[in-house]
């Protein structure tokens, strides 16, 4: 589901207090010892002033929104929301960031015991969870005879488009300045700062052309270039992609996992990504009609094929800590 607007101006922070105010026509029993109580249990994790108060961005608000509304809707208690914020499902509820679940994971669970939590938290998560099944895939549609594979008619065979992977931004139109992406993924400037000096983020062209420099040395050229000309450089814009690789990393950050650890994935994808070019060569150089399609969609199955193997090498590595 797509975030709702909000009746605060963009790139507000707002208190636990207002908070409370903006959600409770929504969650009438909704209290400052219950967001508290979510926050001690790990599921949520806003940032704090400089005094130490709590301040709420957009993102924090929409996570406690799902939290709240899987808890009174489907009656889900405390561990089960959160063993599906652990898989990425709210990401995936909230802004359409897509998840992979590994084959035979199951998003039901059986409850465990719940510590003792607020009154008004009690009655919300008696009900057990069950985890809805997902739905089976309807009959498939008949193949047209006109699109038969055919000796004589090559380009009748040519595969159609599908759609498109959950790592491509679904508005690839929209460009956020990097105040517009602190305001909507609850990073801040200097966040967003330290993403893109370590590459994770990396800036618009001027003229939307792939970069052929690394990220740091280009923003080091670029500004050397504006120096000598007494001009102020032009402020970064960056795609919607950009703003999933933000909030992602803002989940990241909760765990205290911030630019300087994330680059080691940034630099191993990058690598993944140069052997997988290579993979798609021989498709490129055969030719056809079809040439481009296929070379699209044996990536899609290189990259689930890395993230499938990625997370059962990393579930091994990991394994000590699995009970």
């Amino acid at each position: 589901m797509s975030a709702r607007p909000e009746s605060y101006a963009p790139g507000a922070r707002l208190s636990i207090g207002e908070v409370v105010s903006l959600l409770r026509s929504e969650f009438n029993d909704l209290t400052d010892s219950k967001i508290r109580f979510l926050e001690d249990r790990k599921l949520i994790s806003p940032a704090r002033t400089s005094g130490g108060y709590r301040s709420f961005g957009p993102h924090d608000i929409e996570v406690l929104r799902w939290i709240l509304t899987r808890q009174r809707d489907q009656y889900l208690p405390l561990s089960i929301i959160g063993e599906r914020i652990d898989r990425g499902e709210h990401l995936a509820d909230i802004w359409g960031i897509g998840i992979h679940e590994a084959p035979g994971s199951s998003p039901a669970a059986t409850a465990e015991p719940e510590p003792e939590a607020p009154s008004e938290f009690r009655a919300a998560g008696a009900a057990a969870a069950t985890g809805a099944a997902d739905a089976a895939e309807g009959p498939q549609e008949p193949v047209p005879a006109d699109a038969v594979e055919s000796a004589t008619d090559p380009v009748s065979t040519a595969p159609t488009a599908g759609p498109k992977p959950p790592w491509i931004a679904p508005d690839a139109a929209a460009t956020y300045s990097a105040a517009e992406l602190s305001a909507e993924s609850g990073l801040t400037v200097e966040e967003i700062a330290e993403l893109t000096d370590f590459g994770l983020l990396v800036p618009l062209d001027e003229a939307d052309e792939a970069r052929s420099l690394p990220p740091q040395a280009e923003a080091a050229h670029a500004a050397a270039v504006q120096a000598s000309l007494g001009l102020e450089p032009p402020a970064p814009r960056y795609s919607s992609g950009a703003l999933l690789v933000a909030r992602i990393s803002r989940e990241f950050a909760t765990y205290g996992l911030q630019a300087r650890h994330l680059r080691v994935v940034r630099n191993a994808a990058a690598r993944d990504a140069s052997m997988f070019e290579q993979g798609i060569q021989p498709i490129l150089h055969a030719g056809g009609a079809s040439a481009d399609l296929d070379a699209q969609r044996s990536l899609g199955r290189l990259i689930a094929l890395c993230e499938r193997l990625r997370s059962h090498v990393m579930g091994e590595a990991l394994r000590r800590y699995w009970r």
